[in-house]
C-alpha cells in the first residue's frame, strides 16, 4: 500500500471511529431519555389512580370499596386514557388495581377484570440498568411493570399494576439510527476526499525529489526542484546545490564532447521509437531501449568493445533493418521508409506488429558522411491512437446529439404538463359530473375524467426523467 493511501486510510478511518463514538452516546443518551420518559408517565399515572382511589374508598361509607373503585366512572376514565392517548406513541399497555389474590377488579381492559393479572419483571430493572443493557432490553422486545402496593390500614388491600412495553422505544432508536448512519456516510464521504486531497498536497514535495534524483541517474544535470512551502524550499535548495556540485564534477573529470553524449543518450533512452546510429563500416554506436527490445541481437555485443566485425553482421542477412541500412550506407542516402513486421508477437497465433523503418543519411558540419540513423517507428501504437481519437470523436458528436434530441423532446413535455394543469383545474371547477349514456337500457353513467388525467402525468413525469437523465449523461 502506498503512502497516500495509508494517510487517506488512516484520516478516513480516524473519522469513521469519532463519528461511531458520537452515534454510539447520541443513541445511548436517547435509550436512556425515552426509558425515563416511559417511567416518568407510568409513575405519573400510579399517583393519579392512587390517589383517585383513596378519596373513593374515603368516600365510599358502607359501600364495597372494591366495588365502588370498579363503578366509579372518573376511575374508569382515567385508566382509558393511559392507553388510548397519544396512539403513535403509547408505552402504557394495561393499567389495573388487583385484589390481594393477584385478580384484576378493575383494568383498563375491562373484559381481563376478574381474571389473574401476570406480573411482569419490575420496571426499575430497566431503568437503573447501564446503557448497553438497556438498548439489550429495548430490542429484546421485554415487558415490564411498575407496582405499588395499596395498604388499608395494616392489612394488605390490593396493588396498582401499570404494564410497559419498549416497543415504541425500540422503533424510535431505529429511526435515529437512520438518521445517524445518513450523517456517518456523509462524514465518510467529506473526510475521505479531504483526506485525499491532504496527501496529494503532503505527498507533492517527495514525488517531485523522486523524479529530480530519477532525472540525475538518468545523467542529466543541474536537476532544480519545484518545492511548495518554505521548509520544502529549503530542502530544493539543498538538492539544487548538490546537482551543481555533481555537474562541476563531473565538467571537470570529462570533456565536453562526453558530456554532450550523456545528456544525448538520456534524451534518446526515453524515447518512445526505436533509435540506433550506425558508423559508415556498419558498427553500432548507440542503440535506445526500444531498439534494444525490438532487435536483441544488437544488444548482445556493446559498441564499446570495438568488435572486429560489424555489428550488422549479427542480423539475419534478409533483415529488412540490416538490408535498410546496407543500402542507406552503399549509397550514403536516406532510405525508407518501409512497413514491416518487427519484435515478437504478443500471441503465439499473432504476426509480430508492423513498424514503419527509416534509415537517415547524416553528414558531419563539412558535409562528410559520419552514419546512419535507424528509427522504427510502431504502426499499431500509431493506429490504435487513430481509433481512439476517432472513438472519442464519435462519443462527443453522440453527446451532443442526445443534448439536443432531449432539448426537442423536452420542450412538448413542459407544453403538455402546462395544458394538464389547465384541464386539471377546469375539471375542478365543474359542479356537476360528466355523464354519458349508459347503454341501450337507459339511464347514463358518470365519467371520473380525474383518474385519466392523473395517469397521463404520471406518465409525463416518467418520460421527462428518462429525457433529464440523457441530459445529465449528455453533460457528464
Amino acid at each position: 500500500m502506498s503512502i497516500k493511501a495509508k494517510q487517506v486510510a488512516g484520516v478516513t478511518t480516524l473519522v469513521v471511529l469519532v463519528v461511531a463514538g458520537m452515534i454510539a452516546v447520541q443513541i445511548a443518551s436517547l435509550t436512556r431519555l425515552r426509558i425515563e420518559e416511559t417511567a416518568s408517565r407510568a409513575t405519573t399515572l400510579k399517583e393519579s389512580m392512587l390517589h383517585h382511589a383513596g378519596v373513593i374508598v374515603r368516600g365510599a361509607g358502607t359501600t364495597d370499596p372494591y366495588v365502588a373503585i370498579r363503578n366509579d366512572s372518573g376511575m374508569r376514565s382515567i385508566l382509558e386514557s393511559a392507553v388510548t392517548s397519544l396512539p403513535d406513541n403509547n408505552t402504557i399497555l394495561y393499567a389495573a388495581i388487583v385484589d390481594p389474590q393477584g385478580n384484576a377488579f378493575v383494568h383498563s381492559t375491562p373484559s381481563l377484570e376478574d381474571q389473574p393479572t401476570p406480573q411482569l419483571e419490575p420496571l426499575k430493572d430497566i431503568v437503573d440498568a447501564r446503557a448497553i443493557y438497556q438498548l439489550l432490553y429495548v430490542f429484546q422486545e421485554r415487558r415490564y411493570e411498575l407496582r405499588e402496593e395499596i395498604l388499608a390500614g395494616d392489612a394488605p388491600f390490593g396493588a396498582i399494576r401499570i404494564g410497559v412495553s419498549t416497543l415504541f422505544v425500540r422503533a424510535e432508536i431505529l429511526k435515529a439510527l437512520a438518521s445517524f448512519a445518513y450523517t456517518a456516510v456523509i462524514a465518510l464521504a467529506v473526510s475521505t476526499m479531504v483526506a485525499t486531497l491532504l496527501a496529494q498536497w503532503m505527498l507533492r514535495p517527495i514525488h517531485v525529489i523522486q523524479s529530480g534524483l530519477t532525472r540525475l541517474g538518468r545523467g542529466e544535470l543541474d536537476v532544480r526542484l519545484d518545492l511548495p512551502g518554505q521548509e520544502f524550499a529549503d530542502l530544493g535548495s539543498s538538492f539544487e546545490a548538490v546537482s551543481a556540485q555533481l555537474a562541476a564534477v563531473r565538467a571537470s573529470a570529462l570533456p565536453a564532447a562526453a558530456s554532450t553524449s550523456t545528456e544525448f543518450e538520456s534524451v534518446m533512452e526515453n524515447l518512445e521509437d526505436a533509435v540506433a546510429l550506425f558508423s559508415p563500416e556498419g558498427e553500432l554506436m548507440f542503440s535506445n531501449a526500444a531498439m534494444r527490445a525490438l532487435l536483441p541481437a544488437l544488444a548482445a555485443r556493446p559498441a564499446s568493445t570495438g568488435p572486429a566485425e560489424p555489428a550488422l553482421t549479427l542480423l539475419a542477412e534478409n533483415d529488412p533493418v540490416r538490408q535498410l541500412v546496407d543500402r542507406a550506407l552503399a549509397g550514403r542516402k536516406s532510405a525508407g521508409p518501409i512497413a514491416v513486421p518487427l519484435g515478437a508477437a504478443a500471441d503465439a497465433d499473432q504476426e509480430a506488429p508492423e513498424h514503419l523503418l527509416l534509415c537517415h543519411a547524416i553528414d558531419d558540419a563539412k558535409g562528410r558522411f559520419i552514419g546512419a540513423m535507424v528509427v522504427a517507428r510502431n504502426l499499431v501504437y500509431l493506429n490504435q491512437v487513430h481509433t481512439t481519437l476517432n472513438y472519442s470523436r464519435k462519443l462527443a458528436a453522440l453527446g451532443r446529439l442526445m443534448a439536443g434530441v432531449a432539448h426537442e423532446v423536452k420542450n412538448p413535455l413542459n407544453a403538455m404538463t402546462i395544458h394538464l394543469e389547465l384541464l386539471k383545474q377546469k375539471l375542478g371547477a365543474m359542479r356537476e359530473p360528466i355523464t354519458v349514456p349508459a347503454g341501450p337500457s337507459g339511464g347514463s353513467k358518470t365519467l371520473d375524467l380525474t383518474k385519466h388525467v392523473n395517469v397521463i402525468g404520471d406518465e409525463i413525469k416518467r418520460l421527462d426523467q428518462v429525457v433529464v437523465g440523457f441530459l445529465k449523461f449528455a453533460a457528464g
